[in-house]
């Protein structure tokens, strides 16, 4: 891929970079079985500890080959959580040292035995998710803005109340009741994936 300078260029390099330092961070941490190597790499990484939490949580299974390896780093990473919950909701973030350590060197050593190296580390499930979710109330909070001064209400109303109509009215009316229904929002000046939305959710 050729880096030009435009701001997608950068961002998508940007990204791609920070991929890569969370791939080197885990591999410190599966791989090294190693108290001081895995914390090392956990405190010179570019990483916060509630992504690394994540990337960690998912891969675990996938790496370690043993119910018992698996365990003991899922019961590390319980201990981790707490410490980082604690940090939040106290704001004291001396306890972010306990929460690094339960992540990175008490994952480390919960496996004796081999690891699987080959498989391509796995995106976290909870990160896509959230992702998909900001994305959808993004354009939910699009759509109801421009429909808000026509039907006098509140966005949340109009979120909870007025799309699922719509959608029920492309799922079962007939194909003119749908051209109507495309035609009053595309006088509105919708965009395509706001009418997407609209229709299908």
């Amino acid at each position: 891929m050729i880096i030009d300078g435009s701001p997608n260029s950068i961002e998508v390099l940007g990204i791609r970079n920070h991929k890569l330092e969370v791939f080197r961070v885990l591999d410190k941490i599966f791989t090294s079985k190693n108290f001081t190597i895995a914390k090392g790499a956990v405190d010179t990484g570019d990483v916060s500890l509630d992504m690394l939490m994540n990337w960690v949580e998912e891969n675990i299974p996938t790496r370690y080959l043993t119910k018992q390896a698996v365990g003991k780093a899922y019961e590390e990473l319980v201990f981790a959580s707490r410490f980082l919950e604690s940090a939040e909701r106290n704001r004291y973030y001396g306890y972010l040292k306990y929460a690094s350590v339960g992540m990175s060197a008490g994952v480390s050593l919960s496996n004796a035995g081999p690891v699987r190296y080959l498989l391509p580390y796995s995106f976290p499930a909870k990160i896509k998710y959230f992702s998909v979710t900001k994305e959808k109330r993004g354009i939910q909070g699009k759509i109801a803005s421009r429909f808000s001064p026509f039907l006098h209400t509140n966005k949340r109303e109009i979120i909870q109340s007025y799309l699922p109509l719509f959608r029920q009215m492309y799922e079962k009316g007939d194909d003119a009741g749908r051209e109507k229904v495309n035609a009053v929002l595309q006088a509105l000046e919708f965009e395509k994936d706001e009418i997407a939305h609209i229709s299908k959710g």
